[in-house]
């Protein structure tokens, strides 16, 4: 057998006893000992007779293509790096690829986003011979500017891919909130393409591959990419297998943007807005109802105004989970100009602002409205979640969490309705009015006995200015076997 064939056959018996050893078990005693591998930072180590592997962890995104070298500084050491899943499965390894004996995973594609880890070794592994210390690299292959052509929104550019150019690089600008389309279409040889976008530090962003547009076509796509902040963005135009690719070809890359105006349609184009923002849009006879999307956190107090600005609309305005299931709904009317709602956001996530009109589909007001979205940071801490006037918000009740807390700061006088509604399940509702000392002032269990089990608390002249807390549980509270979903709004009265 000759050296070639018999390194390679040690190099497999090396990844069996690799694979062998990292057992669920092994994996989750051995990565909490762990050394974390940054981006873009070199770390050294030394392999030892009884120290023969060294593992590091790392978090990756889909689509996201690193390289990893792993480099001897002294010793006789023969490095192999291997990059693996926290399932054991290896993704890649590298023995010899780098100059000299050293190891380079050039190009890997991470397949999901997660945790990964990377072992550095040596080669025959526990049974290897070889010592020394070594550096440890890995680089999110981004993209950089310097050698950039510039697009702009609405043109498109030729380029083409070969063996010895097996990328291209554009530039262009955009602003938050901004929708586009990136296509990549093959004009000549038998080139399969690929896009990477980047942000201008070269961060890695999504990847887009055979356009779903196009069914048995090999052109690539990103389709309905909102942008996320205002500034230059990189597309990296390719092929797929990058570097170790061997497609090649000419090609068209188009930068297109989404016409604002015809954003908003469903739920799956909502329209981008952040807090302090103010946008435009109408409502017609054909499209009824306009979705707009912001991020939250938990315990966040919003407030919404839809206001006409144009014809005839009676704006209805709606706070809604991403399914669509509704957590504060305005009032509505004929005539009416604008529809308000506040609200304290349950979790950390996406939210969806829908704005209609009276009689939704079935109504007939039309024109322009505006929408202005305010939020800030409620004052709750722990579990308890602000609540304010005119608002309201949802929650869920069962043996998990038999009860949530809410707090809001009222006056001396103020005349306040606490109601809470049963919205699904048979929760039998409770409600408990609290200073800030958790003294007891009031209580309801339901509105009417043995017939209507959602509870209020009616008309409630609080005694003092001051934080006040709103109990929303179950009748037994944590004894109780009622469950389901509520919604909760507090009034101040005239």
């Amino acid at each position: 057998m000759d050296k070639y064939r018999m390194r390679k056959l040690l190099l497999f018996t090396t990844l069996l006893m690799v694979i062998a050893g990292y057992t669920p078990a092994y994996s989750e005693s051995h990565r909490q000992g762990s050394d974390q591998l940054p981006f873009g930072e070199t770390v050294t180590g030394e392999i030892t007779n009884t120290e023969f592997r060294q593992l590091y962890t790392f978090t990756g995104n889909e689509g996201q293509v690193i390289a990893i070298r792993m480099t001897r500084v002294d010793g006789d050491l023969d490095p192999v790096v291997l990059l693996m899943n926290t399932s054991g499965i290896v993704l890649s390894y590298s023995d010899d690829d780098d100059e000299g004996r050293n190891a380079l995973i050039s190009s890997q594609r991470l397949p999901a986003n997660g945790t990964y880890v990377v072992i550095a070794t040596r080669f025959g592994h526990e049974h290897g011979s070889t010592t020394g210390t070594y550096e440890l690299r890995m680089d999110s292959l981004g993209a950089t500017a310097s050698d950039g052509s510039s697009l702009r929104l609405g043109t498109s550019i030729v380029g083409e891919i070969t063996d010895e150019r097996h990328e291209v690089i554009y530039t262009f600008q955009a602003k938050r909130g901004q929708v586009i389309n990136i296509y990549m279409k093959r004009t000549s040889g038998n080139l399969d393409p690929l896009i990477d976008l980047f942000d201008a530090a070269g961060g890695y962003l999504i990847t887009g591959d055979d356009d779903p547009n196009s069914y048995g076509s090999l052109n690539a796509a990103i389709l309905n990419y909102m942008i996320p902040n205002d500034g230059s963005y990189i597309i990296r135009a390719t092929r797929w297998g990058y570097d170790g690719g061997t497609s090649s070809g000419s090609f068209l890359i188009e930068l297109t943007e989404i016409p604002p105006e015809t954003l908003g349609t469903r739920p799956a184009n909502a329209r981008f807005m952040a807090y302090g923002d103010t946008v435009s849009s109408q409502i017609d006879n054909e499209i009824s109802i306009r979705f707009f999307q912001f991020e939250a956190t938990r315990g966040d107090v919003i407030s919404a105004v839809a206001s006409r600005e144009s014809d005839n609309i009676s704006p209805q305005l709606s706070l809604l989970y991403l399914d669509l299931r509704p957590i504060s709904v305005g009032t509505t009317g004929s005539g009416q100009e604008e529809s308000r709602i506040s609200a304290t956001i349950p979790e950390n996530g996406r939210y969806l602002l829908a704005v209609s009109r009276f009689h939704g589909a079935e109504g007939t007001s039309v024109g322009d409205f505006s929408l202005t979205l305010i939020g800030r940071q409620g004052i709750g801490g722990g579990d308890a979640l602000e609540i304010v006037y005119e608002a309201q918000v949802t929650g869920i009740i069962d043996n998990t969490r038999p009860s949530e807390s809410y707090i809001f700061l009222g006056e001396e006088g103020d005349l306040v309705t606490i109601t809470m509604q049963r919205v699904d399940g048979n929760l039998d509702c409770l409600l408990t009015l609290q200073d800030e000392t958790g003294k007891q002032l009031i209580f309801n269990d339901d509105i009417e006995q043995g017939v209507v089990q959602d509870s209020k608390i009616a008309r409630y002249r609080l005694p003092a200015d001051g934080l006040y807390r709103i109990e929303a549980s179950r009748f037994d509270r944590i004894a109780g076997t009622t469950s389901g979903a509520y919604s909760l709004t507090l009034v101040k009265e005239n």
